[in-house]
């Protein structure tokens, strides 16, 4: 919205020598992989594929894979993100069904809070992850305290490129080491194992749980400021995944079993309900970035389905409010219920506005919006149902604000509801907009009302402009069609 008005207006890498401890979800966390891989298969292709599935996602920073020195099956890759979050996300993306727990040897994750680095600039050749907990007793305090002790000798180490130290939620540390190359490795083992700080956090060390994997390294590292090599969005398949694994997240108890393209069944109980992701999906492809905040909003709508909460005995008449959509948007639900071979007659009701516009009632609570059908609009028993829910509109929406100057505005209320408000007779007035001529609006998306004038011709080509390039960039986006206010009726304006 913000850069929707802003154009409308406009119209008219060095790292510390050492990071301190961090909250649990602030600064980089690591992935760490391992499978078993046959010895005559190349180690760099399956890297180049794990780091190709991550390196386009938001938050990854860098990467390094590597054939264990000591277990020649076994191949090891790990992976830099920025923070929880996106590590999070990714995992959202990439449907990683594997456990983050040691006993799983599959896969782990780890906070860093410790960071040293010697040489930024020098080639990574070679890896030592040194997986371990500490012996009973030794608090984490302690372990950190000898850790930092160690560091003249590694800052002193021929070779060596840098150190860091990470923990898992579980309190599995990991100590991060690379170098130039094997030989580099080898020399500096030997020569830290020199030091009395390196011997005595050694000594803190529990042997009995403790692994480690080396090897040469294939690393990989966006460069700050870098454009990803690819944008990987989900497909409607892999969507899907994403959702059920947000549902177990936000509701163990509620089964997600998929039908078709988009189209999953949820059950709880003896209750089940049919959830069609397509709007979901067209709102991820719009926005990538925003997955876990689109799967957050439609797990809980459907979760707020299945408890009943709106079955028809118990819709409140106060949140019935009116939603515009564009004509086209009826026949695109028919096509896409007859694709999956459903009955196309439907029972949402709707209200003709106009040539190119529709007027929809829907129930409107805290986590869900669905639209009334015909036979519960019949039992609601208004005598006028537009005015009352324009009436109900108003009354929950927090202020209407309007912005802009020399007859181009913007309309700013809740980010749901503004193409609705060209139903509210009252807000139409000089007073309000001063333009001249007669109101002309462009309502690209739900969340979207401009506004103009008819005797301003070139005010009338920025909205149109503008409204086309809204509605093929936004997630809801309706028509770029223009509407002038004649008669206290909104007609279609003429193209010239």
């Amino acid at each position: 919205m913000k850069k929707i008005l802003c154009s409308l207006l406009v119209l008219a890498v060095t790292a510390p020598a050492l990071a301190n401890d961090s909250a649990p979800d602030d600064g980089p966390w690591l992935e760490v992989e391992w499978t078993d891989l046959d010895s005559k298969s190349p180690v760099e292709k399956w890297f180049d594929a794990t780091r190709w599935e991550r390196s386009p996602l938001d938050g990854y920073v860098e990467s390094f894979g590597f054939r264990d020195k000591d277990r020649p099956q076994r191949v090891v890759a790990a992976t830099v993100w920025s923070s929880h979050a996106a590590l999070v996300s990714a995992a959202l993306v990439l449907d990683s069904g594997a456990p983050l727990t040691l006993e799983s040897r599959s896969r782990l994750a780890f906070r860093r809070v410790r960071h040293s680095v010697v040489d930024a600039d020098a080639p990574v050749g070679h890896v030592e992850l040194v997986i371990h907990r500490t012996k009973p007793g030794t608090a984490r305090r302690d372990n950190l305290r000898l850790f930092d002790a160690t560091e003249p000798a590694f800052q002193s180490s021929e070779g060596l490129i840098g150190h860091s130290l990470w923990i898992s939620s579980e309190g599995i540390w990991l100590h991060e080491v690379r170098w130039r190359s094997a030989a580099a490795f080898d020399a500096g083992s030997k020569a830290l194992m020199q030091s009395a700080e390196v011997r005595s956090w050694i000594r803190s060390l529990d042997f009995e749980r403790f692994v480690v994997s080396r090897g040469d390294a294939r690393h990989h590292r966006t460069p700050a400021g870098a454009t990803p090599e690819r944008t990987r969005t989900l497909s409607p398949r892999d969507f899907v995944r994403a959702y059920r694994r947000a549902m177990r997240k936000h509701s163990p108890d509620v089964r997600v079993s998929p039908r078709r393209e988009l189209e999953v069944e949820l059950r709880r109980g003896d209750l089940t309900h049919t959830a069609y992701l397509d709007n979901a999906f067209q709102a991820y492809q719009a926005t990538p970035k925003e997955l876990n905040a689109i799967l957050d909003q439609y797990t809980r709508a459907a979760v707020e389905l299945l408890s009943g909460a709106t079955d028809s005995d118990a819709i409140v008449p106060d949140r019935v409010v009116p939603v515009i959509k564009d004509a086209a948007y009826l026949d695109e639900i028919r096509k896409s219920l007859g694709e999956r071979g459903r009955d196309t007659d439907l029972e949402m009701y709707h209200e003709k506005l106009n040539d190119e516009l529709i007027v929809l009632y829907a129930l409107d609570t805290e986590a869900n919006i669905r639209y009334l059908t015909r036979s519960e609009v019949k039992e609601l028993g208004f005598p006028d149902l537009r005015k009352r829910a324009v009436e109900n509109l108003l009354a929950l929406l927090p202020d209407i604000e309007r912005h802009g100057e020399a007859g181009l505005f913007i309309i700013v209320a809740d980010g749901n509801y503004e193409a609705s408000l060209i139903l509210e007779d009252s807000l139409w007035t000089k007073e309000n907009f001063e333009v001249k001529g007669d109101f002309v609006i462009a309502i690209p998306s739900r969340d979207v009302l401009l506004i103009a004038g008819t005797g301003d011709a070139e005010g009338v080509e920025k909205l149109r402009s503008t409204a086309k390039s809204v509605k093929e960039e936004h997630p809801y986006g309706m028509t770029d069609d223009l509407f002038v206010r004649r008669n206290g009726k909104w007609v279609k304006l003429a193209s010239e």
